[in-house]
């Protein structure tokens, strides 16, 4: 082997073994290495390097006629320039690669969010499908026609559920805050006869109720917002709303797992902040008292155990984490106050305080108790 030959041997090896060598130590340390993340965050220097790499190998292909040839053979030139012709083309094509990924990301998170606005356009549809219509008359007089829909029904569910609360309040005195808000949401969802059948209200409740339904003027007088509902009373709205609160789900649970690649945790928040604007007072108090009656409509909240944060196992925080309940009117609160609601979601979730105080429901809660204005 001549000594051109040993020179040429030794400039090629060190090449090789700068890429192998440590490509072989670090192995182990690559399972997460993305190549995405790598050029987004050294783009420019990636491109630097590269470029300046296929400059030198071109810069050298000048001088190699001269240190590996004793007649000053062009030829020798070609192995260089062919390297820094791979380098450019290798180049060329990372910037290619990287520019239809983005392409590829920009689809998606186009898609996404015509999903999401879709899914937001369906859940306003089925807010204004929510009705009540009804004729009453009094003592032979002409009767007159209500009707009412969207928020405003909404409104009049809640004051139907508070009226339940009181009735079922005042006949037992001895249970707990959670046990009574159930029993009266069982009436509230599933209706009177279905609670009574299965041992939900006893005769004096189911019977305090029946006087209730046949004296409708007591009711129109006593609290206005029922007048439409009057006709279906205590009757459940088990079909209404079991559809209403699956689709707010769906919307709300497609937003927090998205993919982390198209959508932080700030864009998110905003997304749900979106969609959370659409919720009266009156409609996160019944999402509240659905959730924590256990009667369906989603996993909104769930607690964390030792056996799920062993696992990283998710749990559904999306009332503490992503603040879907947010603004609410202590005056919409019979149940449960909003401090028992903070209480309730910090069982849950216990770092909910720590977050972003600025945001949360407790700072809500401290402004109200200070008289701050809402």
């Amino acid at each position: 082997m001549s000594f051109q030959d040993l020179l040429l041997f030794a400039l090629y090896t060190p090449f090789f073994l700068i890429w192998i060598i440590p490509l072989l130590v670090l192995r182990p340390h690559l399972k997460n290495f993305s190549i995405d993340k790598l050029w987004e965050t050294n783009q420019k220097k990636i491109i630097f390097l590269l470029v300046l790499f296929a400059a030198g190998f071109i810069l050298f292909s000048f001088f190699a006629p001269y240190l590996f040839t004793t007649e000053k053979n062009v030829e020798s030139m070609s192995p260089f320039i062919a390297v820094s012709a791979a380098i450019l083309t290798f180049l060329a094509f990372l910037i290619q690669y990287q520019t239809n990924q983005h392409l590829i990301q920009d689809n998606k998170k186009q898609q996404a969010e015509r999903q999401f606005y879709e899914m937001l356009k369906i859940h306003n549809e089925n807010v204004k499908n929510l009705r009540a219509e009804t004729e009453i008359a009094y003592n032979n007089i002409k009767s007159s026609h209500y009707s009412i829909y969207g928020q405003d029904f909404i409104r009049a569910l809640l004051e139907e559920f508070n009226y339940i609360y009181e009735i079922v309040k005042k006949h037992h005195k001895f249970i707990s805050k959670l046990e009574l808000l159930k029993k009266s949401y069982y009436i509230f969802f599933y209706g009177q006869d279905v609670a009574h059948r299965d041992g939900e209200i006893n005769d004096t409740i189911n019977n305090e109720l029946n006087g209730i339904k046949c004296d409708k003027k007591t009711i129109t007088i006593t609290n206005s917002k029922l007048i439409p509902l009057i006709n279906t009373l205590f009757q459940g709205r088990v079909d209404q709303l079991n559809s209403y609160y699956r689709h707010l789900f769906l919307l709300v649970k497609s937003i927090v797992y998205a993919d982390n690649d198209l959508f932080s945790y700030s864009d998110k928040r905003q997304y749900l902040r979106i969609v959370r604007a659409q919720l009266t007072s009156a409609e996160q108090v019944l999402l509240f008292y659905n959730w924590i009656s256990d009667l369906g409509g989603g996993k909104w909240e769930e607690s964390e155990n030792e056996d799920a944060i062993k696992s990283q196992t998710k749990k559904n925080h999306f009332f503490t984490d992503y603040r879907m309940i947010h603004n609410i009117n202590p005056k919409d609160c019979i149940a449960f106050s909003p401090e028992d609601i903070l209480h309730e979601l910090q069982e849950r979730n216990r770092h909910y305080k720590k977050l972003d105080n600025n945001d949360s429901l407790f700072e809500i809660i401290k402004e109200k108790i200070e008289g701050s204005k809402f």
